[in-house]
């Protein structure tokens, strides 16, 4: 069978809140996510322009120089002025920090001046002069101003090159080797402030993001509270009926369907308050009665320290006692609805004509009317006599479960602790039963005896009852909370063990059972897993078997698995059966 698992219960309040919450924090989370995503790109598109930027800046500054070298040297490549032109180019290299070299290639291939600017071991100059050299087949097919991008041991340099010339044709080509180490530098710096903006507008964001979905919580708790208050106050006015006090008046304003709501409960309150003052005058002779029974069977009970056996007896006859209210209700509300006044004008009717009853019956319209209703009359009186027959009876039922817990009761509260007696298990387990009575049948529990041991033992009568009522009620509390679908059985079984020489008495239930870390405390003084509970019940039971030589074990299963307490007694408390 699948056991149902019991949910947590969640208030309206929580559940508002938190649907809220997902809410805002996913709003929040959204428009933060393509708010920065959104930053980002801007920050990432600026970025590139600025880099493009630099880069331009660069590549722009040796076209220019490499374009106006180029014309500078015409002259002097016509004249064949090889100093001035070896001047030229080393005066532009040592002048710019960012040119690594400068070389001018005749239009016979010759290099008039290869001049290497020395960057104190920064560069590898064997690997540069190895990249010119691969570079120099480029430059020389250059028919106009051009860049060519390298790597020399890690580090970028960009070459520009230009071919000399006149109107007679090619003199020769120009060529400078620029270092990008500025321009990367300047492009990290860049980055960098790009990176911080990135950072710090993040941070805004996630601050704004906080302080909004902050703002929107307390909204949502006012929200929820505003919403959720009036319900409470309901459900506290629904507790208050629901524990028998009808003369709180509800008084909740507001304006919508928790306002309707309230209207209704507290005219459901009025009309159960006229009922019940009503049933109250109804049964006020046989309530007296039985307070006087349940008083002087409850000081009996404490004289005898048996406060648990009738606070139990007092609970059951509260049980029986509903069902006596409600037949007592049924009763009067049937007694109400007898047609008496109707019965009253027909017999008006037929006073009017009793000089001439011969001719009214006979010759009068009303006449056959006035006969047909008394017939009708007869069968409806003899249906309402029933009704109100049958729930006498059940009334009278009822008074005798009373009558007899009562009964069972104060014929053990009469017996004073510590003596010991003859006794016979079987009859102490039906007066516990009947003691038990109105719970057993509030909450439908089915009962199954299996007596297969009818001696008679020398015991303390009134603690083998205190014991039995102890674990009696703790049953039913355990297997009042069963779903529909879980039976609720009590099962009492009496044996006599021949093997280990003892008398067994085992009281099993289908409850809620004892979880495995509990079975251990279960029997300390003052554990207890009941909301009103003592807990001192099944350690008192269990002082008062190990005082008759006997002793009390509990089995369970686990949760939901039910519970068995088994209660040994010796073969020595077997009285000496008489002839």
């Amino acid at each position: 069978m699948v056991e149902k698992k019991q949910e947590k219960f969640i208030s309206i309040k929580d559940k508002l809140v938190s649907l809220n919450t997902k809410l805002i924090a996913g709003i929040v989370f959204v428009l933060l996510l393509s708010t920065a995503v959104l930053f980002y790109l801007s920050i990432e598109k600026a970025f590139e322009k600025i880099q493009l930027r630099i880069e331009q800046n660069q590549l722009r500054k040796g076209m220019t120089l490499i374009r106006n070298n180029a014309i500078a040297t015409k002259g002097m490549a016509e004249d064949n002025a090889f100093t001035a032109v070896s001047e030229l180019v080393t005066s532009t290299v040592m002048q710019d920090s960012e040119i690594i070299y400068g070389e001018f290639i005749s239009v016979d291939g010759d290099v008039w001046v290869d001049f290497v600017e020395k960057h104190e071991g920064s560069i590898d100059t064997y690997a540069l002069e190895l990249k010119k050299i691969e570079l120099r087949k480029w430059s020389v097919k250059q028919t106009k101003a051009e860049y060519h991008l390298f790597d020399v041991a890690g580090l970028q340099l960009v070459e520009f090159a230009s071919p000399v010339k006149n109107e007679f044709g090619r003199l020769g080509t120009i060529r400078f080797g620029f270092d990008s180490k500025s321009t990367l530098s300047e492009i990290d710096n860049e980055r960098n402030k790009f990176l911080y903006r990135i950072y710090t507008g993040f941070i805004a964001l996630l601050m704004v993001g906080l302080g909004v979905l902050f703002v929107g919580m307390r909204k949502s708790m006012a929200q929820a509270l505003s919403i959720t208050s009036p319900l409470e106050e309901l459900t506290n006015a629904a507790k208050i009926i629901a524990g028998g006090n009808y003369q709180t008046k509800i008084e909740i304003s507001s304006s919508d369907e928790i306002g309707l709501l309230a209207e209704n409960f507290e005219s459901m309150r009025k009309v159960i308050k006229e009922y019940t003052d009503e049933l109250e005058n109804k049964v006020r002779e046989r309530t007296a009665m039985l307070e006087a029974a349940q008083k002087e069977a409850l000081d009996n009970a404490h004289q005898a320290g048996m406060a648990e056996m009738a606070t139990g007896t007092l609970h059951n006859v509260g049980n029986v006692l509903n069902s006596v209210v409600t037949s007592a209700t049924m009763v009067s509300q049937g007694v109400s609805s007898m047609s008496l006044t109707k019965l009253n004008d027909a017999n008006d009717l037929l006073k009017q004509h009793l000089a001439n009853l011969e001719d009214f019956i006979l010759n009068n319209p009303k006449g056959p009317m006035l006969l047909e209703y008394f017939i009708q009359l007869g069968d409806s009186l003899i249906e309402e006599r029933e009704f109100v027959i049958q729930h006498l009876v059940r009334m009278q039922e009822k008074l005798d479960v009373i009558a007899n817990a009562i009964a069972a009761q104060q014929s053990y509260a009469s017996a004073s602790i510590g003596h010991r007696a003859e006794i016979e298990l079987g009859k102490v387990i039906d007066d516990v039963l009947a003691i038990n009575a109105g719970g057993i049948a509030k909450h439908k529990i089915q009962v199954s005896k299996q007596l297969e041991y009818e001696g008679v033992l020398m015991l303390d009568k009134n603690k083998v009852m205190q014991v039995l009522v102890n674990l009696i009620t703790n049953a039913i509390y355990a297997m009042k909370s069963n779903p529909p679908e879980m039976p609720r059985t009590l099962t009492i079984r009496l044996w006599h063990d021949t093997q280990d020489g003892c008398i067994i008495l085992s009281v099993k239930d289908s409850g809620c059972g004892v979880k495995a870390e509990e079975q251990k405390k279960i029997f300390s003084y003052g554990y207890t897993t009941k909301k009103d509970g003592h807990g001192f019940g099944l350690h008192s039971s269990a002082n008062f078997m190990t005082e008759m030589g006997g002793n009390l074990q509990m089995e369970s299963k686990g949760e939901n698995k039910g519970a068995c307490f088994i209660l040994s007694f010796p073969d020595s408390a077997q009285a000496i059966l008489r002839q």
